[in-house]
């Protein structure tokens, strides 16, 4: 797993190193030192040996792609092509210090809803487990039958409280049957369609993208070569064969802007910019400022979103509740009176 409070170490630190002249070998013997996840101060110990048997630091980092990221593959690559590696190295750590407080705000959010999830699955357990039993005693006791939705759920209780280990076992299989479903890739595509649709996400993409770009532009690779390395770069925001596409276009001939305009589906003022950028030789300048007023946006929207989360739940929760004891209430009413 990915930590990304060690990739920013790594990357901050390394390239302060190696902008003050130091050489790699002991700038790594000075990180590993400091770090304090074993996992990746593990890794810096065999980086470290690799190099001094003859390996790149790409090759010697590629070794280890379960705890680093293909971006930072790809980009310390580069540094190796064009020598900036103090500059790439310094606009990772960025990169990833903004990714890190950005998926720590998601993480937050989401967080409320799996709380206000589980609440209502304990208070389903409880209702099935105790209170319906209850219920079904009184419907026996005015020797009343119980039809109708009340009827279906007395069944269902009764096979929860006399199958308790298959009903979790079919609680467990009908979880893993929705991961598995959301797996296949027709239904992938649905979904993504689906998130396409929303206005944040098509935030997250633009922003993805651009500071791809700049993280390409500041390395001082042409972009074309650089897009390049992504041909087999995949996440879930931007896909390789999206990436694949706008080479394509590229490789044509065509402007930067001119192959966004084509490939995706970007804000005018985004390729506008960056059509600016090209041909006043601004384009590391233009880039940084969509970054700036993307993030803004992004965030803007992020905390509009996050705020709505947790009255959203709590409604949800209250809903759930007063509908079972309005079944509850309501069949005892209905008992009485008949």
């Amino acid at each position: 797993m990915i930590d990304y409070n060690s990739i920013i170490f790594i990357s901050k630190n390394l390239g302060v190193f190696i902008k003050s002249g130091i050489p790699i070998s002991i700038a790594l013997d000075e990180i590993s030192e400091e770090l304090s996840n074993k996992k990746y101060r593990k890794s810096i110990y065999s980086i470290k040996e690799d190099i001094a048997g003859g390996s790149t630091l790409y090759a010697a980092f590629a070794q280890h792609k379960d705890i680093y990221p293909d971006l930072f593959l790809i980009m310390i690559d580069l540094g190796e092509y064009t020598g900036r590696f103090d500059t790439i190295l310094g606009k990772l750590s960025d990169y990833y210090l903004k990714l890190k407080k950005e998926r720590g705000k998601c993480m937050s959010a989401a967080l409320y809803p799996v709380i206000v999830a589980a609440a209502v699955f304990i208070f389903l357990i409880m209702y099935m487990l105790f209170l319906l039993p209850n219920l079904q005693q009184f419907y026996i006791g005015m020797d009343r039958k119980p039809s109708g939705i009340v009827a279906l759920l007395f069944s269902i209780s009764s096979f929860m409280r006399k199958n308790i280990l298959s009903s979790i076992a079919l609680f467990i299989a009908v979880l893993l049957s929705i991961f598995y479903f959301t797996t296949i890739s027709f239904i992938k595509d649905k979904i993504s369609k689906i998130k396409h649709s929303f206005s944040l996400y098509k935030i997250q993409r633009e922003l993805f993208f651009i500071r791809l770009l700049y993280l390409l532009s500041i390395s001082g690779i042409p972009i074309n070569m650089g897009i390049q390395k992504f041909n087999s770069f995949d996440s879930s925001i931007v896909s390789n064969t999206e990436i694949a596409k706008f080479y394509t276009f590229l490789s044509r001939g065509n402007t930067l802007s001119e192959s966004i305009r084509q490939c995706f589906d970007f804000s005018k003022i985004t390729s506008s910019l960056i059509a600016m950028g090209e041909n006043t030789g601004t384009l590391d300048e233009k880039l940084h400022t969509i970054c700036i007023s993307l993030e803004e946006k992004y965030y803007e929207k992020l905390f509009h979103i996050t705020s709505l989360i947790q009255p959203v739940s709590l409604l949800f929760l209250g809903i759930i509740i007063l509908v079972m004891f309005i079944m509850v209430y309501g069949s005892i009413y209905g008992g009485i009176q008949g």
